[in-house]
């Protein structure tokens, strides 16, 4: 049995395996990571009635401030992905949206997303997969706690603990 150091620099080292393989992929791609993170924070967020979203709601859903949302904004539009408006209710507010090819972009990789998950489910089978879900969700469960309990040694500093809206 290993120690729970050995587990942990373990798992470590297949996120940077998977990592590397992710970047060397998207070497070619326009968007960089916090860019695609907004674009499906839009994307998810707006596919009800909810309408736009101001950049203050997106660092809270994502997590991150709002210089780095402003920056991946910035990018974004610049690349016709989104656009952002005058608040209706205010006019001092911006008010951010998917352009059409912001939302066409972003549902063909929300359909690559899902045809590879479900080959994963495919070859784990259901239940595996299912386990690895729950076991999943718990670990992160356990790393914002941590967060929580210890906000000097967040990456990010005390304000940010990795937590956004929860989801299911």
């Amino acid at each position: 049995m290993q120690d729970d150091r050995a587990l942990a620099v373990q798992i470590l080292r297949e996120a940077h395996r998977f990592g590397y393989r992710r970047m060397a992929r998207a070497r070619d791609a326009a968007l960089f990571q916090g860019e695609m993170a907004v674009l499906g924070c839009l994307y998810g967020c707006t596919k009800g009635a909810e309408g736009p979203l101001s950049p203050s709601q997106i660092s809270a859903e994502l997590g991150v401030s709002r210089a780095q949302v402003t920056s991946a904004l910035n990018s974004l539009e610049k690349k016709g992905l989104l656009q952002r408006q005058p608040s209706q209710s205010d006019r001092r507010r911006a008010q951010v949206t998917l352009t059409e090819e912001g939302r066409a972009f972003i549902q063909g990789q929300t359909d690559l997303f899902v045809e590879k998950v479900t080959h994963i489910i495919r070859q784990m089978g259901q239940e595996d997969f299912l386990q690895m879900v729950s076991l999943v969700k718990a670990a992160f469960q356990a790393a914002f706690q941590y967060d929580r309990e210890h906000p000097e040694q967040s990456p990010r500093g005390p304000r940010h603990t990795g937590e956004g809206r929860e989801r299911d």
